[in-house]
């Protein structure tokens, strides 16, 4: 019920950052791609460069500041029962070390929430609150919890350099004004551009060199510098490979499961590998597209039993369980019906 309530005032007072998608309602971290998929697509459109930096908190929920949440309730007017329990929440958080069968006396910490608890997502997204206020305007920002990128789009590498390393030396304020602290070496960035040179980018954050690479992990996604998607594919392929084993030795011919039975495995182990990100990747060639169409047709054939040469025809298949072309049109018609949900608020353009 407190969490509840709690959500609910911190939408209605705005103690979450817009761009912030991570222990929100009806939010995911498709919202942060959308968002950079929108600014990327219109750079190409338009021959223009986007550089993207990766941030990573560095021991999130272990360095918030306690002082800072609470100020931060009472600059938007938060009082009563509310501020209280959170007040009480936040108070003289105790640990203590054994070692050895020794117990050590309990120490109380002086920052950090809570982890594991209902209010602790809530209350780190009042944490980063106040970060878009240490960005300018012409660059974008968005966050999944913990994680921070930062991204313009602009036809003058130069503009977008001198934007974004203004943009690194606010932030570090930010951190150091909020008690957070930035891990360097998962710091990255990357310059998204069809075109044939691609000039390096210097970027400085916290005397280190930002390493600008030409494929990056980010929210699960594999992005590379020109947006074609073939080393998540390649990634999808294999891990998704990998879990098929589990099928193999479950579908054994004499002692296998029931057709019934492998599909639940499928639908629970494969497809969810094949599916995330399927929104995007989707603009994909042909030809890469079709390297996941042979692992879901293999999974079939191996769900109904039939032979690896055997074909597959659409009918048969699709009786079974829609197609992977299918299902990514369902998956952005869902998307799109969720943007205009009159709960869900998002700064994303579809």
């Amino acid at each position: 019920m407190i969490s509840k309530r709690l959500k609910w005032m911190i939408e209605e007072k705005q103690l979450v950052d817009d761009y912030q998608n991570g222990n929100r309602r009806q939010r995911s971290t498709m919202d942060n791609i959308i968002l950079l998929e929108h600014e990327v697509v219109s750079a190409f459109q338009n021959n223009e460069y986007v550089v993207a930096v990766f941030l990573d908190i560095c021991k999130f929920y272990d360095r918030i500041s306690k002082i800072s949440v609470l100020e931060k309730f009472i600059e938007k007017n938060v009082g009563g029962p509310m501020y209280k329990y959170v007040e009480n929440f936040l108070s003289d958080p105790q640990i203590s070390v054994k070692l050895q069968g020794t117990k050590s006396e309990h120490r109380v910490l002086q920052n950090g929430i809570r982890q594991g608890s209902s209010l602790s997502g809530d209350l780190s997204n009042v944490a980063t609150c106040d970060i878009g206020k240490y960005i300018p305007g012409d660059v974008m920002h968005s966050m999944f919890v913990d994680d921070l990128i930062i991204f313009m789009r602009h036809k003058d590498l130069d503009v977008i350099q001198t934007q974004i390393q203004r943009t690194l030396d606010n932030i570090v304020v930010w951190s150091k004004k909020n008690g957070m602290t930035f891990a360097p070496e998962k710091t990255s960035g990357i310059t998204f551009t069809r075109k044939r040179f691609n000039p390096p980018t210097r970027l400085e954050f916290q005397n280190h060199d930002v390493k600008f690479q030409n494929k990056v992990r980010w929210l699960g996604m594999h992005l590379d510098n020109k947006w074609k998607w073939e080393a998540h594919i390649a990634q999808a392929k294999t891990r998704s490979l990998k879990a098929m084993n589990i099928m193999k030795i479950l579908g054994n011919k004499k002692k296998g499961l029931r057709r019934q039975v492998l599909m639940k495995i499928y639908n629970a182990y494969v497809r969810p590998i094949i599916d995330y990100g399927s929104l995007f990747y989707a603009s994909a060639s042909q030809v890469w597209l079709y390297k996941l169409n042979v692992v879901h047709n293999s999974a079939l054939r191996m769900i109904t039993g039939a032979f690896r040469t055997s074909p597959l025809s659409d009918n048969i298949s699709y009786q079974i369980t829609p197609s992977l072309s299918d299902n990514r049109f369902l998956l952005l018609q869902q998307v799109s019906v969720k943007n205009y949900s009159p709960v869900y608020n998002s700064n994303n353009n579809l």
